[in-house]
């Protein structure tokens, strides 16, 4: 990580960043920005207690309560709200953003906010944006300057997608230490569908399955095993109702495809064959130390 960037900003040395949205991953990404010392960080947030905690902990340099006048004098407008906010304030910044500026997101889905970015003034310059990285602890007080230290940012180029984007976005990227990978937004929509948000959805059918199959010793014998996969039930409501909206139709067909895996195993299970059993047993736990071991 170099923190470091040569881009020209709009005085005193530093580039000016607006944070929309200072919760975990807004507040973790000032934080970290904050750090290095060349960006000027101005909060905003609907919860104006939250802005001001970000304030006071020295996440921001200021807080902010209007877009357009925070809007006004940023280099780079990150938006760290849910995705449907996200679309909102993009069509919102279209009419009161300077043409300088550019707009990068923290989405956890890409095309429907890469689709509003398109639909943006010619001149305007926009970046999807997502940092494979978070944790259970919700709000600016989960928020922690070394969340996105080696972690995946996934960037995604749209129609207003220019060098100054492209070198801003690759300037956040390494002053808060993570790592960029490009790609375009069906094909992050698909992909992360498959390795975040089903993993977490997979709470729902686990809770209800036990709920129908077992009596009140299943919440007395429930070990780390259940618990840790039941607990992302009661992980931030807000984000995940949005991301099952945002991103639906690439985590139905992640479902359906996992519910086909599921009901071949069930099937091996009920033939009793060992020897079929035990290879689907190998097979997973090859591709996990080939593909997916830390």
């Amino acid at each position: 990580m170099t923190g470091q960037t040569t881009l020209s900003s709009r005085g005193e040395g530093k580039l000016s960043a607006l944070v929309v949205g200072v919760g975990l991953m807004g507040g973790s990404l000032a934080a970290g920005l904050r750090r290095t010392g060349n960006w000027h960080l101005i909060g905003l947030d609907a919860n104006r207690d939250q802005a001001s905690a970000a304030l006071e902990q020295g996440f921001v340099d200021e807080v902010a309560s209007d877009l357009a006048e925070a809007a006004r004098g940023a280099d780079l407008i990150v938006l760290a709200t849910p995705v449907g906010t996200i679309v909102k304030h993009i069509a919102e910044l279209a009419e009161i953003a300077p043409k300088n500026a550019v707009i990068i997101d923290l989405g956890s889905s890409k095309q429907a906010i890469c689709a509003a970015m398109d639909a943006l003034p010619e001149g305007m310059q926009a970046i999807g944006g997502h940092p494979m990285a978070g944790k259970q602890t919700a709000g600016v007080a989960g928020a922690d300057r070394d969340l996105y230290l080696r972690r995946k940012f996934v960037l995604v180029e749209t129609l207003r997608t220019g060098d100054r984007a492209r070198e801003l976005a690759i300037a956040l990227v390494d002053a808060i230490g993570a790592v960029p990978v490009w790609a375009d937004a069906e094909r992050h929509d698909q992909t992360v569908a498959m390795v975040s948000h089903i993993p977490h959805f997979l709470s729902l059918p686990l809770l209800l399955a036990t709920d129908k199959m077992a009596d009140d010793l299943g919440s007395t014998l429930a070990a780390g095993g259940f618990r840790g996969v039941a607990a992302a039930a009661d992980d931030n409501l807000t984000m995940w109702k949005d991301i099952a909206v945002s991103n639906r139709a690439a985590i139905a067909d992640g479902l359906r495809v996992f519910a086909k895996e599921t009901e071949h195993f069930a099937d091996l299970l009920e033939r009793g064959d060992r020897s079929e059993i035990e290879s689907v047993l190998e097979e997973a736990a090859r591709l996990y130390r080939e593909d997916f071991e830390p």
